[in-house]
């Protein structure tokens, strides 16, 4: 971690893709939200709190420094932490096309499959939220490729920090497909659906 902090150059402004998201370092438990700063600290105090776990006196200032090291450079102070891939929208845009280009030919999970999918998404910290992928048209590019599929979780799910896709997409094919078409190791967090025996 760098000795000093990074902090929201603007933080009156709303960050890239408009969610503020943290996880607790305790736990390992993602939290993201729409509304404001002042809305994830209160979820985040909360969640130390029903863990019965000392809530940093400093605990804004590490939400600041986890964002912006997943941020869009310039929103923030600093550089971003080594080792987490930085994600554009023209890469995860590649990405996407070449790996759900055939899923029509190959088929697809069934709906209660691709929701608890979405789910484990929606709280893993590979989750990014840096660009907006729903006015950029990344989102409504992979719900074409995959047939206009959609679940409940959508709306807080981005990209996949490990795939380099948008996870609206990728979620709804089969693993094999993925797997075949995807390098991947043991990078993946240990719960990610791709590691699990499901369709």
């Amino acid at each position: 971690m760098p000795s000093e902090l990074r902090r929201f150059r603007h933080p009156r402004f709303a960050p890239p893709g408009g969610k503020w998201f943290y996880t607790v370092p305790e736990t390992k438990f993602y939290i993201v939200v729409s509304m404001s700063m002042q809305e994830l600290i209160y979820k985040v105090k909360n969640h130390y709190r029903i863990n019965k776990l000392s809530v940093p006196e400093n605990l804004a200032a590490l939400i600041q420094d986890h964002m912006c090291a997943r941020l869009s450079n310039g929103y923030c102070t600093g550089d971003p932490i080594e080792g987490i891939p930085p994600l554009t929208f023209f890469g995860v845009l590649k990405g996407t096309e070449k790996l759900l280009q055939f899923t029509n030919k190959v088929g697809y999970v069934s709906a209660d499959e691709a929701e608890k999918r979405a789910i484990t998404c929606k709280t893993c910290p590979g989750n990014i939220l840096h660009f907006c992928t729903s006015c950029s048209g990344l989102k409504q590019t992979a719900s074409e490729m995959v047939g206009r599929r959609k679940t409940k979780i959508d709306p807080y799910l981005g990209a996949c920090q490990y795939m380099n896709c948008v996870l609206n997409g990728m979620i709804h094919v089969k693993r094999d497909y993925l797997a075949d078409k995807l390098k991947y190791g043991e990078e993946l967090p240990k719960r990610c659906w791709m590691k699990q025996p499901t369709e």
